[in-house]
């Protein structure tokens, strides 16, 4: 997707390894607020449907 950042693949990665969005907070050291934010912003980018999580997604390709 050409119009992910690669602070988006990180926190792609992230989410792939299976972290919390705690953990994922933590080591980009922003909010849980701004971690969730951007997890709803990569789920646009990426035209995932609302009846999907990133995970599944994520473990679904």
């Amino acid at each position: 997707h050409p119009d992910l950042t690669p602070n988006d693949i990180r926190f792609i990665a992230y989410v792939y390894m299976d972290l919390t969005s705690k953990e994922i907070a933590s080591m980009l050291n922003i909010t849980l607020e701004a971690c969730r934010k951007r997890k709803e912003r990569i789920i646009q980018k990426l035209g995932i449907s609302d009846d999907i999580s990133l995970n599944a997604y994520l473990a679904s390709i």
